[in-house]
Parts: C-alpha cells; sequence; structure tokens
C-alpha cells in the first residue's frame, strides 16, 4: 500500500535478511549503522517523500531523525519506539509517526 502512494519510500533497517527480502521485492532499502557517520551521509533523501526505520536504538532514532529533517524537511518520516516516553520525545523532535511494536 505504501508503495502505491508513495512512489519514493526508502526503508532502514539493520538487519540483512530484512534488506534481502526488501531488495527481492524491489523496495528501496539501506542497510547499515546510524552511529556510523558515512552511512548517514551516504542516505540520499532529496527524492524521497517518505523513510520508514525499524531500528529500535532510541538514541539512533534522534539522531536519525534530525539528519533526515536536516536533509529534506518535508520528509515523512515513520520511527520504532520501545516504550510510550521514547515515542513522545520523536513526536517531539519532528517524527511524523512511532510504531510502538509491543502495543500493537
Amino acid at each position: 500500500m505504501l508503495r502505491k502512494n508513495y512512489k519514493k519510500i526508502l526503508v532502514v533497517d539493520e538487519h540483512p535478511g530484512v534488506i534481502t527480502h526488501l531488495q527481492k521485492n524491489k523496495i528501496d532499502c539501506m542497510y547499515g549503522d546510524i552511529s556510523d557517520i558515512d552511512f548517514l551521509e551516504e542516505l540520499n533523501v532529496n527524492t524521497s517523500k517518505m523513510v520508514i526505520s525499524t531500528i529500535k536504538n532510541f538514541d539512533e532514532n534522534i539522531i536519525l531523525l534530525r539528519m533526515l529533517k536536516e536533509k529534506n524537511h518535508n520528509l515523512i518520516i515513520v520511527l520504532v519506539a520501545n516504550q510510550i516516553h521514547e515515542a513522545i520525545q520523536l513526536y517531539e523532535q519532528g517524527a511524523d509517526y512511532v510504531i510502538l511494536p509491543h502495543y500493537i
């Protein structure tokens, strides 16, 4: 559904198996470590409309969120949080949607 409504989506994930699955389904994705500055510089989000990150580390999500908003302030950013207070902080920092897998 996302691919149909948003033509330019980039999925960032930290698990090689997930990346392989996404690539087989022709979904733009990147594997990488958010704490790696080179990886962050490689992210080309200028033409993307949405980024979905399944990274669960709160500090890494904050870094990713700030960097993405700097590169493209119109970008829709979907992140994952482990706790409600983390989700609230991500929203306060500019996340458009935060998924709480433990509550789904």
